[in-house]
């Protein structure tokens, strides 16, 4: 199996870098506030930790979690946890973005605002996403305009 023409097996640092993953699931570490969490996801995908929390910052205000920011994720709302699932996968800046059922749990304001980013996200930032199942059937949605 190859990803953008390399092997994850051989360049797994590369892949993850050009690569970003919202899971489904809350990946959330316990204890964590969302600068801290959004900064070791940047980490992980090989930004420098200076670079990383920076872009944690900048992310957490683009996907409306700035002023929460240094909550623990535990206490946040389940429209808040999507938002800083969404910014995990976005801190490295990725060519790819995959979101895995992104506007599950929300309620209808909650779903129109994160298909909103996400058409941001493919436009304006350039990412190309691929959503799984209720992201593909609803984007004909309001949130595209």
């Amino acid at each position: 199996m190859a990803a953008f023409g390399l092997d994850p097996t051989r360049e797994p640092l590369e892949v993850r870098r050009r690569l970003g993953y919202m899971p489904e699931q809350d990946c959330h570490v316990g204890g964590m506030t969302a600068a801290a969490f959004v900064a070791f996801a940047g980490e992980l995908s090989g930004l420098p930790r200076d670079e990383a929390i920076s872009r944690a910052h900048e992310v957490l205000y683009y996907v409306g979690l700035g002023e929460a920011r240094y909550r623990n994720v535990e206490t946040y709302s389940t429209g808040m946890k999507q938002r800083v699932k969404l910014a995990q996968a976005l801190v490295h800046d990725p060519d790819l973005l995959l979101l895995d059922e992104p506007t599950n749990g929300l309620d209808p304001q909650g779903r129109e605002e994160m298909l909103a980013l996400i058409h941001d996200v493919a436009t304006r930032r350039g990412s190309a996403s691929s959503c799984a199942r209720t992201c593909c059937a609803t984007w004909s949605g309001s949130a595209r305009t």
